[in-house]
């Protein structure tokens, strides 16, 4: 049986998942969909016709293909046919993205719960993370990037902390399984699970928390989640070039490392992907943009603010830190720097879509952020706290309704 405690975190979160549904699914049907939720759109309607099988006749292929060079990754994909066979709707894509950043908002109660060992800074989180502007903007569109890889992250997150607080290899095994998950969401999802896989390794052993013994309940685990995309690949070879070929680690790689390792020393290619890099750290990228919704960038610019005060207090050599929160707050950190290398690797510019990690993790810095003004002796820091909170809230309400109404 549930404790009551328990309970009362499963209804919090059940109540900010509806609250962020309301929200995402609000007037989903307009505007016209754009050139990037037309392939997923087409993939729910290619298996609803052919009775799941795609364009290459395959009955619910891991890839779906739905043009001789159109390859989706499975999560968001069936995601949206198992919304579509429930609730029929003109944008099943959308219905499906909202319900995936719904859950996204759920689970972030539970991580910043966990993490923080407060409920109060566990609704707040997953209340800035729901107003986010780059989060809300993803979990009202049906594209391949998107919030599909959140639910998978933060159980993978949920486990970490779990295993730092208790040592379980289960948990441990849990966060690798669900981290490997990633790959299969979204074409960034694979390149995002090497670099928050190194993250938490070096995080959890820096403080001594990850030992040899415990990585291997967390290998055998993720390459046991691995390995139908492997046996995929292996029975059908040609599949591979249109997806993990372009989304990863092209097939030219493969043959010739070599050739691998003179791009990422190519001077222009890392000017180029420094460039983009830096770019999502530019401040009127990061808390200001002309031409979003209400000027509204990465973040709502009040509460973006604790952004600064986190990195302060994480900086601090005399804050008293158990070795668990130390190490969690630690690959929060380096999440968040890292984020955009994955949109940089792939050459895009101001995808944000494919750099969720920001404002996800940024989100816990900025609730960190809270904490340190909130547990000052002055009222003054508190002062400030309402008055920010507040200036956000009056923010989202602008960005909303323009993103709304406006049709964004």
């Amino acid at each position: 049986m549930p404790s009551t405690r328990h309970r009362q975190d499963i209804a919090a979160a059940a109540l900010l998942a509806v609250l962020a549904l309301g929200l995402y699914m609000c007037r989903a049907g307009e505007p016209p969909p754009t050139a990037n939720e037309k392939p997923l759109d087409a993939a729910v309607d290619l298996l609803t016709v052919r009775r799941g099988h795609d364009d290459a006749g395959r009955f619910l292929p891991v890839f779906v293909r739905v043009s001789s060079e159109l390859w989706l990754p499975p999560v968001p994909v069936y995601t949206t046919l198992a919304i579509a066979a429930v609730r029929r709707a003109e944008h099943p894509g959308r219905q499906a993205a909202a319900v995936v950043g719904a859950i996204g908002i759920a689970l972030m109660y539970v991580f910043a719960a966990d993490l923080f060992r407060q409920r109060a800074l566990g609704w707040l989180a997953a209340l800035l993370l729901l107003s986010n502007p780059a989060y809300v903007a993803s979990a009202r569109t049906g594209t391949l990037d998107g919030v599909w890889i959140i639910p998978p992250l933060l159980i993978s997150f949920i486990a970490v902390t779990r295993f730092a607080e208790t040592r379980s290899r289960q948990a441990i095994a849990v966060a690798a399984a669900a981290l490997a998950v990633c790959a299969y969401a979204q074409p960034s999802g694979a390149f995002l699970v090497v670099i928050i896989g190194a993250v938490v390794t070096i995080g959890l052993g820096r403080v001594c928390l990850l030992s040899v013994h415990d990585t291997w309940p967390a290998a055998v685990a993720s390459a046991a989640v691995i390995m139908p995309m492997a046996l995929w690949f292996v029975a059908h070879p040609t599949s591979y070039f249109d997806t993990f070929g372009r989304w990863f680690l092209h097939q030219a790689y493969i043959r010739n490392p070599w050739s691998l390792a003179l791009r990422l020393m190519n001077y222009f290619s890392l000017a180029e992907w420094a460039s983009i890099y830096w770019n999502f750290f530019d401040p009127t990228r990061l808390f200001y943009s002309a031409a979003g919704p209400a000027s509204a960038g990465t973040f709502l610019m009040a509460p973006g603010m604790f952004l600064g005060v986190a990195a302060y207090d994480l900086a601090r050599p005399e804050r008293p830190r158990t070795a668990a929160e130390s190490a969690l707050l630690w690959s929060i950190a380096v999440g968040f720097v890292a984020s955009p290398l994955v949109p940089a690797g792939f050459a895009e510019p101001g995808a944000i879509q494919k750099a969720l990690g920001l404002p996800l993790f940024g989100t816990i810095l900025c609730t960190l952020g809270v904490r340190f003004c909130w547990t000052r002796q002055s009222r003054w820091p508190r002062v400030v706290v309402v008055l920010l909170l507040c200036l956000g809230l009056a923010q989202f309400v602008a960005f909303f309704r323009s993103l709304v109404i406006g049709g964004g």
